[in-house]
């Protein structure tokens, strides 16, 4: 995807960018007018019309009040265990280390609903779901899963499974409903977050927040979002308000989810309307990493100050990356090699390596990019940036392939004007997902979700990681899951709660994380699941599914039910959680 969006042309003999053509079509819906001052409730009201200027209204879910916890709960009959004894005879002695975390995964505007109450702002995907449909699969964040009222019932079912960690994210427009550092603060938005919390707790669960997973204020997309340097002050402002409020509750901080997937949509429609000043479709993503990479380092700052001043409790914080370390299509090719490199430097090296390592971005990056193209940072930005991250977090779903691109590998690297430059890998499907004898690389998951079950080379990938990123803080997979294939075609309950693609993906992929801490002695501190119910996922809407429990969209109440996949990996946990 990225070698798409990177390419730049040579005029003069310097490197520019690529004329800036509007992607939108002239009648696109525009964003609103950005609103600097006054904050009023008319001015609210008018973000909301520019959400709903297409034609398609807000809606609002069938239960609008929270439910309490089900009485005489249970999870059901248990069912049969599928997985032959022997297949874990190398683990069934093995325990993960006390201090574990292992958990689930979620977002905000994924599975809140409840979008346009509680003097909340609309986001940036509010406003692309209803004003170009096709996004979104035709659908909307409006209801999800009603998780804003559903909450302690969904809770109390996580809680069944053995869980210890629930890891959330807030709603930046929740809590600041235009966004920057001028907007009022919502008290609504914020008790939600209190009893969301409060709940997780009471329940034995320790709470772990991201402050950001994509959701931009739309107040704020209508200023160039991450494109907008200025938006360092304003996430600044937001993370201190909420640092303050749950710093003595919350120990385990995510400031930003996978950076990398974020800004690569600023070069695509419909995100692109959000660019300024001419800006470059292609070279957007280099605007934002480096503002987001700000804010992140500043984000920490504030709240090791916070820490410091006993303000609030001393806890851990850390960015949440994306990407990863592909195998080369043919192990024997010096080329092959060379582009699996690339491939690390460029997903997830631009990021890993200025937080993690020397606050400079990977030397293949610099040689292909000039600061007048991707920003450097200076001596002072470099002292809180290095070391901003008390951990090392990353979302680890799957390996790719990495496969020369045609015409060779030196002559991609010297022609800017090459399709796959500046990373020179072969972006067809066929060989990101095959190996040189033929065979693919693992079992795929649904087509909406370019993931393939490849937990046989992921303790490689960990050991990899913890060479190249060593942190003092271990390392956390703070995401991982599979998309049962075609989940979303199938209308029999019995169909569905079969999910076994996926319950072996799990379990696999966990006893590969079990082998890597006692083989490997790789300092893994953690592992959150994706994700507890199906719900909102990005352009695929509901189509396409994670969840280890099933929710009925046509349902009044949303029902959920328990997959096979929920029992599998509740009992790896009883099995192998040390006390």
């Amino acid at each position: 995807m990225w070698s798409a969006l990177l390419r730049t042309t040579v005029l003069s003999g310097a490197l520019v960018p690529v004329a800036y053509t509007q992607i939108s079509p002239p009648d696109f819906p525009p964003l609103p007018v950005p609103i600097t001052s006054g904050y009023t409730q008319t001015d609210l009201d008018q973000l909301w019309q520019s959400v709903e200027q297409s034609g398609i209204p807000v809606v609002k879910a069938n239960i609008t009040r929270v439910l309490e916890p089900l009485a005489n709960f249970s999870v059901g009959p248990e069912p049969p265990r599928f997985r032959p004894a022997y297949l874990q005879a190398n683990t069934s002695s093995l325990k993960l280390p006390k201090g574990f975390l292992y958990g689930v995964s979620t977002s905000a505007t994924q599975v809140e609903g409840v979008v346009k109450e509680g003097g909340r702002g609309p986001s940036s995907w509010d406003w692309v779901c209803h004003n170009v449909p096709s996004t979104c699969s035709g659908q909307t964040p409006d209801v999800v899963v009603n998780e804003y009222y559903l909450y302690k019932q969904d809770i109390q079912r996580v809680k069944a499974m053995g869980v210890n960690t629930f890891s959330f994210s807030f709603a930046w427009s929740r809590i600041l409903p235009f966004g920057g550092k001028g907007s009022p603060v919502s008290e609504e938005g914020l008790q939600f977050y209190d009893n969301f919390v409060d709940e997780l707790l009471k329940n034995g669960i320790e709470p772990v927040a991201t402050l950001f997973h994509w959701d931009t204020p739309i107040n704020l997309m209508s200023q160039g979002g991450f494109l907008n340097r200025s938006i360092v002050e304003d996430f600044n402002n937001y993370a201190s308000i909420v640092f303050q409020r749950y710093g003595n509750k919350v120990k385990t901080w995510i400031t930003f989810n996978e950076p990398l997937a974020y800004c690569a949509v600023y070069s695509t429609f419909p995100f692109d309307p959000s660019q300024k000043g001419g800006a470059s479709a292609a070279l957007t993503p280099f605007i934002c990493a480096p503002n987001l990479i700000e804010a992140h380092a500043t984000a920490v700052q504030t709240y090791r100050g916070l820490v410091s001043q006993g303000k609030i409790a001393k806890g851990k914080i850390s960015i949440k990356h994306d990407g990863q370390k592909p195998l080369p299509f043919d192990p024997d090719s010096e080329s092959d090699r060379q582009v699996a490199d690339r491939v690390a430097d460029f997903f997830l090296g631009i990021f890993s390596q200025p937080i993690h390592v020397d606050g400079n971005y990977p030397q293949t990056i610099e040689d292909s990019f000039p600061p007048s193209v991707l920003r450097r940072f200076t001596d002072e930005e470099k002292a809180i940036i290095i070391g901003s991250a008390d951990f090392y977090a990353i979302d680890a779903y799957s390996i790719a392939v990495a496969k020369t691109a045609p015409g060779g590998l030196e002559a991609c690297i010297s022609d800017m004007n090459n399709i796959n430059w500046p990373i020179c890998q072969d972006t067809d499907a066929v060989a990101q997902h095959t190996r040189v004898n033929g065979w693919p690389i693992g079992a795929s998951a649904d087509p909406l979700a370019p993931l393939f079950d490849t937990t046989q080379h992921m303790r490689g990938f960990f050991k990899w990681l913890s060479e190249k990123y060593p942190s003092p803080g271990g390392l956390y997979i703070t995401e991982f899951g599979f998309a049962e294939p075609f989940e979303a075609s199938l209308t029999e309950l019995y169909q569905i709660t079969w999910d076994e693609r996926r319950a072996n993906y799990l379990l696999d992929y966990l006893n590969e994380v079990l082998l890597a801490i006692h083989e490997d002695k790789i300092d893994l501190r953690g592992v959150f699941v994706w994700t507890p119910v199906d719900n909102f996922e990005w352009g695929s809407a509901t189509r396409q599914k994670f969840g280890l429990l099933h929710v009925n969209f046509s349902a009044p109440g949303l029902d959920r039910t328990y997959k096979i996949s929920f029992f599998q990996v509740r009992d790896f946990f009883r099995e192998h959680f040390s006390n």
